[in-house]
C-alpha cells in the first residue's frame, strides 16, 4: 500500500512539473478512489502522510491542489497557487486513469519538443536576443536616469507647479465667478427675458391704449418680483422704468378727462385711476371736474371763437355760448353723479365707497362749486353781451330768452333751475338797448342842432327841406323825423320783448330824451342869430319865413294830442304795452314839453319856465339860454 502511494504521488509530482496539472488531478482522484478506499474508521489518504480523522469532524473534501499546496515546500507554493497551476490540476482531476498514466510520457515529450524549439531559436535569432539584452541595457539605465529625473521633478519643479497653480487659480476666481454668473443668467435666460421686457412691454400697452393689461402687468412685477426678489440694481432699474410708465399712463388717463368722451368711456377711466391708487377719491373728484371743465373750456372756444367774433355779432355768440353750456354742464352734473355719488340706499346708512372716507356732502360740494362758477360765469356774459346787441336785432333777445328758458329748465331736472336770476339780467339787457336806440336818436339830432348853431344856421335850411319825398333816402328827410323815426324804430323792438316791469324806466327814458331834445331845439330857437344871409324860401322877408318855419315844427313836434313827440310817448303806452292812452291833465313832462312847443312856435319866454326847479328836480337837467 505504501508502495502504490509512493508511485502515485511521485507521477502526480511528474505531471505538475510538466504542467499537466489537470492531468495529475484526474490521476489522483482516479487512484485514490481505487487503490486507497476510505475506511469506515474515517481517514484520508494524504501523500506520505496518514491523518486520523474522527468521524464527528469530517468536513467537506480536500481538493488535490489543497493537498499539494499542504505538503509543498514555501518557494513551491507560489507556484502551486498560480491560476495556471490551479488550472492544470483541475485539468487532471479531470482525466481519466489511462490517460493520467500516460500524461507524464506526453509531458516528457512536449518538454523535448520544446527545448528542442528553443535551442533552435536561440540558434537562429541570436542576434536578436544580443541586440534584445543590449536594448534591455540601455533601457535599464535610461529608466534609472528617467527615475533621477523624476526624483529632481518632483524635488523641484513640483513646488513651483504648485505655486503656479494656486496663483492661477487665484487669478481666475474672477473669471470664473464670471462664467458662474453667466452659467446662472443662462440657467434663467427666460426668466430674465421676461423681467428685462416688461418695462417695454407696459410701455407698449400704455401707448397703445391697453390700460387694463399695462396694470395687469404693473400687479405681476409688484407681486410676484418687487415684493419676493431681493433689492438689486437691475430690479431698481426695471422699478424706474415701471414707474416711468406708469406715470405716462396716469398722464394720459387725466387727458382722458380733458377729452370729449362719454359716460362709459369716462367712467372706465376713473376706474382705472382708481386701481392705479395715486390718486385720493376727493383727488380723484377735483381731477375729474377740472378735465371735464378744460373740456368744457375747449367747446367754449371751438365753439364761439374770439372777442372780435363776440364783438361783431354778440348775439351768436351768445346762441352758441348758451347751447355749449348747457350739453356740457348737463353732461358734467350727470357724469359726476354717476360716477362718485352714491346711489340713495334703501335704509338709512349710506355705504360709501372702498376708495374713499368721504361722506356725500363733501363729494356733492366739489360739484355745486364747479355747476355754480359755470353759472356765475354765465350770468356774467349775459350781463355783459346782452345790451352790445342792436335794437335792431331785437328778434334775437327773443331768440336768446327762449334759449335760456329751455335751459333753465332742464337744468331743472338736476336740482339747477336757474331761472329766477334771468329775470333781472334780461330786464336790464332790454332796457339798456332800448335806451340805447332812445340814446343814438337824441345824439344825431343833439349834433345837427350843434353844428346849426355853432355855424348860424337858419331855421329854414335846415328843419325842413323843399319838396320832401318819402320814398327818398335818409338824407332828404327833416332832422326832426329822423328824430322820431329812431325813437320809434326802438319802440318796435321793444314789442318783441317787452317785460312789464321796465314799462316806468323805459317811459321815463323816453322823456328824457325828449326834454333834452326839445331844451337843445328851445335854445337853438332863443338864440335868434342866424346871421343876415338871404334866405331860400321865397317870402317878404328872413324873419317872417324863419317864424314861420319855426311854428311849423312847433305844431309838428308838440301841439295837439298828434304832435310827434306826444304819438312817441302814446307809442310806448300803447303800441307797446297795451295801457290806456288817455293824457293826465297834470302830467309835469306833458305841459313841459307842450310849453316848449309854444315857446318855439311863438316866441314867448314867460310862458313856460325851461329852466323851473320842479323840471331841473325831475329831470336831471337845466336848459340854458341864449341871448
Amino acid at each position: 500500500m505504501q508502495t502504490i502511494a509512493v508511485i502515485v504521488v511521485a507521477d502526480i509530482a511528474y505531471l505538475c512539473q510538466r504542467g499537466a496539472c489537470q492531468a495529475a488531478n484526474d490521476y489522483i482522484n482516479e487512484s485514490t478512489r481505487t487503490h486507497f478506499p476510505v475506511p469506515e474508521s474515517g481517514f484520508r489518504l494524504i501523500p506520505n502522510v496518514m491523518v486520523d480523522v474522527e468521524p464527528s469532524t469530517l468536513e467537506a473534501p480536500v481538493t488535490l491542489p489543497e493537498l499539494l499546496v499542504a505538503t509543498a515546500t514555501p518557494s513551491s507554493q507560489a507556484v502551486l497557487t498560480s491560476p495556471a497551476t490551479k488550472l492544470y490540476l483541475s485539468h487532471l482531476s479531470s482525466l481519466p486513469l489511462t490517460t493520467l498514466l500516460t500524461e507524464p510520457t506526453r509531458l516528457a515529450t512536449e518538454s523535448d519538443l520544446l527545448t528542442a524549439d528553443l535551442t533552435q531559436l536561440c540558434h537562429n535569432q541570436h542576434t536578436t536576443f544580443l541586440s534584445l539584452h543590449s536594448a534591455s541595457t540601455v533601457l535599464s539605465s535610461s529608466l534609472e536616469s528617467l527615475t533621477t529625473s523624476l526624483d529632481s521633478i518632483l524635488e523641484e519643479w513640483i513646488p513651483s507647479l504648485e505655486h503656479e497653480s494656486r496663483r492661477f487659480v487665484e487669478n481666475t476666481q474672477s473669471i470664473q465667478r464670471d462664467r458662474r454668473k453667466a452659467s446662472l443668467v443662462l440657467e434663467h435666460h427666460d426668466k430674465l427675458l421676461d423681467v428685462l421686457e416688461l418695462p417695454q412691454l407696459l410701455a407698449t400697452c400704455v401707448q397703445s391704449g391697453y390700460y387694463a393689461e399695462a396694470l395687469d402687468l404693473v400687479g405681476h412685477f409688484e407681486r410676484n418680483l418687487l415684493a419676493v426678489l431681493p433689492q438689486t440694481a437691475l430690479l431698481d432699474s426695471v422699478h424706474a422704468s415701471v414707474l416711468g410708465s406708469m406715470q405716462s399712463l396716469l398722464n394720459q388717463l387725466l387727458h382722458q378727462l380733458r377729452a370729449p368722451a362719454k359716460l362709459p368711456v369716462l367712467f372706465k377711466t376713473v376706474n382705472l385711476l382708481r386701481r392705479m391708487d395715486v390718486l385720493s377719491e376727493d383727488q380723484l373728484a377735483v381731477a375729474f371736474i377740472q378735465g371735464r371743465a378744460a373740456n368744457l373750456e375747449d367747446a367754449f372756444d371751438r365753439a364761439t371763437g374770439t372777442e372780435r367774433h363776440r364783438q361783431e355779432d354778440p348775439a351768436r355768440y351768445l346762441r352758441k355760448w348758451i347751447e355749449v353750456f348747457r350739453e356740457g354742464v348737463y353732461d358734467l352734473v350727470t357724469q359726476y353723479s354717476s360716477i362718485f355719488l352714491p346711489l340713495p340706499a334703501p335704509t338709512s346708512v349710506t355705504a360709501l365707497s372702498p376708495q374713499s372716507q368721504l361722506s356725500p356732502a363733501m363729494l356733492r360740494s366739489f360739484l355745486t362749486t364747479c355747476t355754480s362758477a359755470f353759472l356765475t360765469r354765465l350770468l356774467t356774459l349775459l350781463r355783459t353781451t346782452l345790451r352790445e346787441i342792436p335794437a335792431v336785432d331785437m328778434s334775437s333777445v327773443s331768440s336768446l330768452i327762449t334759449q335760456l328758458a329751455y335751459c333753465a329748465s332742464s337744468f331743472g331736472r338736476i336740482g339747477l333751475d336757474f331761472r329766477a336770476a334771468l329775470r333781472p339780467i334780461i330786464e336790464d339787457a332790454v332796457y339798456d338797448i332800448v335806451t340805447r336806440g332812445f340814446k343814438d336818436a337824441q345824439d344825431a339830432f343833439e349834433k345837427e342842432v350843434a353844428d346849426a348853431t355853432r355855424s348860424g344856421k337858419r331855421p329854414s335850411d335846415w328843419l325842413i327841406v323843399p319838396g320832401f319825398d318819402l320814398t327818398l333816402g335818409s338824407q332828404s328827410r327833416p332832422s326832426a323825423l329822423g328824430f322820431v323815426n329812431g325813437i320809434l324804430q326802438a319802440l318796435n323792438s321793444l314789442r318783441l320783448v317787452a317785460p312789464p316791469s321796465v314799462y316806468l324806466r323805459v317811459s321815463d327814458a323816453l322823456d328824457k330824451t325828449l326834454l333834452v331834445v326839445s331844451s337843445a331845439l328851445l335854445t337853438y330857437c332863443l338864440s335868434r342869430d342866424w346871421g343876415s344871409g338871404e334866405s331860400s324860401a321865397d317870402e317878404s322877408g328872413p324873419a317872417g319865413l324863419e317864424t314861420m318855419v319855426l311854428g311849423g315844427v312847433g305844431r309838428a313836434l308838440w301841439g295837439g294830442s298828434g304832435a310827434a313827440l306826444g304819438y312817441l310817448r302814446e307809442a310806448l303806452a300803447i303800441g307797446v304795452y297795451g295801457f290806456d292812452g288817455q293824457s293826465d291833465e297834470n302830467d309835469v313832462q306833458l305841459r313841459y314839453l307842450a310849453g316848449i312847443g309854444s315857446m318855439i312856435e311863438f316866441g314867448e319866454e314867460d310862458e313856460v319856465d325851461p329852466t323851473g326847479e320842479d323840471v331841473a328836480l325831475s329831470w336831471g337837467f337845466t336848459v340854458t339860454k341864449i341871448s
